[in-house]
């Protein structure tokens, strides 16, 4: 058997062929690397625009809000065009704004008195109009 042609050797000139192939590296990116990196950092940049527009209506959070600023800013989906806060980390008066958690807990809070208070208004809405009802049927025993 001739040493060139022993399966070891075969092994070996594979293996060499391998590391003389391009290196795809950090330095070579893959079209499919960059379009991933690419799609990740859009994604990234549109859940910090959201967790941004959701600290700004929160009253824990902005002194500003209301539920009617929730309503407005829940119409406009959020979108990279419209990301003009370029330090999310900072609140308007210079505190730093709370994590992703935080966040998360401040709404769900802030849903749940929303909740309650439309409860509220449901219960004194019907309240009202059992009341009205009492006063209109009194008012056609009077005639009126």
């Amino acid at each position: 058997m001739v040493k060139n042609e022993s399966p070891l050797n075969t092994k070996a000139t594979a293996a060499s062929a391998r590391v003389q192939e391009p290196f795809l590296g950090p330095e070579s990116p893959t079209p499919r690397t960059v379009n991933h990196k690419k799609s990740d950092q859009r994604r990234r940049e549109a859940l910090k625009t959201s967790f941004s527009r959701l600290l700004a209506v929160i009253p824990q959070a902005s002194p500003l809000a209301s539920p009617t600023t929730v309503a407005a800013h829940s119409a406009s989906p959020p979108s990279l065009a419209d990301d003009d806060d370029d330090d999310a980390d900072e609140m308007p008066d210079g505190s730093k704004a709370p994590n992703r958690v935080e966040t998360m807990q401040l709404t769900i809070k802030y849903i749940h008195s929303l909740k309650e208070k439309n409860d509220g208004m449901d219960n004194r809405i019907n309240q009202l109009r059992r009341e009205l009802d009492l006063l209109r049927s009194a008012a056609s025993q009077r005639g009126l």
